[in-house]
């Protein structure tokens, strides 16, 4: 249409001239202006078309500006790869919803969006304020525990730390840590700088399972590479744990693609600020990783471990080596002995597995009444405390040579009237 009128205008101001020519001035200027006017009406809706273009060019530019300002990215226009922004997002997820109140709406935008890895922006499925209280509490409430060893194998090695964390929706609200005294010379200090001074007034680890059992209560156990950290458990415990066992290292390899997923990488890669290759430091790191999967990966739920080994060899080394431990270093406080009691001041062995307390439990027992152990049946022997079994044992044997001898009186009791006369 434009075209046409700078056509037929034209066309009109050529006419005029040739009126102008001919002295026919009033038909000329007519025919002029006429021209003039389609040629000039044409020219200025090209005008009003450009500027109307420029207009809406410019919305969609800012449109993608508003939208590139919603996706949350890093210098390397990568999914957010520092553990600070996802304690941030921890922090800022707990807010209650009257924090959000004087956000502009391009803010509360950017708050519903977030960058995953193919780097497309997607919507959350549910508003900031709900999205941490959607999470599931076996989510965010657990404990994480880490061990340092005197070396890898739990059949040839013994823990030197124990370290645990209690974590309340992601957040620790109590910590419990120790070194142990592993009976043994630890050769590998250049990894986590424990030396055999540094341990020579603590107990053996079994001395601190109770403590440490309480402390985990009935939480889930989370661990970095658990079937590690729970075999070494394991084998001071009289049986398996029955807590549920989440291994962070399985839910890093099911998820990322690292070339490395050791810890001291991974503290690396995240900028994660804990002590390496000590139990709490260690702890600490585990729970960043997994705050910082939890979010990337959106998990919704666990894959537990089932780590059941069969550990009874081991646990019979660790309770007689426990035991010799408290014969060595257990000293009982003489003012608290009962000279009533019927084990005081008497001479006591053990022989046999017992159902309901271990070797080195009983020898507390007997040692804080004021009686004494005897590793071995002497002719000095006043009691043989026998467990359960289907034979007579070396020194179930040995007692009942020496009852042979005049004035030797061995009395020979079983666990179940041991306990009961303990309680006497």
């Amino acid at each position: 249409m434009k075209v046409l009128k700078i056509i037929i205008g034209s066309f009109f101001i050529f006419i005029s001239i040739g009126g102008f020519i001919s002295k026919d001035f009033l038909l000329a200027t007519v025919v002029l202006l006429i021209g003039l006017f389609l040629v000039k009406s044409a020219i200025k809706n090209k005008k009003v078309i450009n500027s109307k273009k420029t207009h809406d060019d410019n919305i969609q530019i800012k449109e993608k500006e508003d939208k590139s300002n919603n996706v949350i990215e890093n210098k390397d226009n990568k999914s957010v790869k520092n553990v600070s922004d996802i304690n941030n997002k921890v922090k800022d997820l707990k807010k209650e919803p009257d924090d959000n109140v004087g956000l502009n709406k391009n803010e509360n935008k950017a708050n519903n969006v977030i960058k995953i890895k193919n780097d497309k922006p997607v919507k959350n499925t549910s508003s900031k304020d709900n999205e941490y209280n959607n999470l599931n509490s076996n989510l965010k409430d657990f404990t994480i525990i880490d061990f340092e060893t005197t070396g890898i194998s739990v059949f040839n090695n013994e823990i030197i730390e124990i370290g645990a964390i209690k974590v309340r929706d992601l957040e620790i609200v109590d910590t419990y840590e120790t070194l142990c005294n592993p009976l043994k010379s630890i050769e590998n200090d250049y990894i986590h700088g424990i030396k055999d001074s540094d341990v020579l007034n603590y107990k053996y680890p079994t001395a601190y399972m109770d403590d440490l059992l309480a402390f985990i209560g009935d939480d889930t156990i989370f661990a970095y590479n658990a079937p590690f950290d729970i075999e070494f458990l394991n084998s001071y415990l009289k049986d398996n744990i029955s807590n549920k066992v989440v291994d962070v290292l399985s839910l890093a390899r099911a998820r990322e693609n690292r070339e490395s997923y050791k810890l001291v990488d991974v503290r690396k890669d995240l900028n994660i600020n804990t002590e390496c290759h000590r139990s709490v430091g260690d702890c600490e790191a585990t729970l960043e990783y997994y705050k910082y999967m939890l979010f990337e990966y959106d998990i919704k739920r666990l894959q537990y471990c089932n780590i059941d080994s069969d550990l009874s060899k081991l646990r019979a080394k660790h309770s007689n080596k426990y035991a010799d431990y408290i014969l060595e270093k257990h000293t009982a406080d003489s003012s608290t002995f009962d000279n009533q009691h019927y084990f005081y001041d008497k001479n006591i062995c053990f022989s046999g597995d017992f159902e309901n307390l271990s070797k080195a439990d009983a020898y507390l027992k007997i040692i804080d009444i004021g009686g004494n152990i005897q590793k071995n049946v002497t002719l000095k022997t006043n009691i043989l405390v026998l467990g359960n079994q289907n034979t007579k044992t070396t020194k179930e044997k040995k007692a009942d040579e020496y009852n042979l001898r005049p004035n030797i009186n061995i009395e020979k009791i079983y666990e179940k009237d041991f306990l009961k006369l303990l309680e006497k």
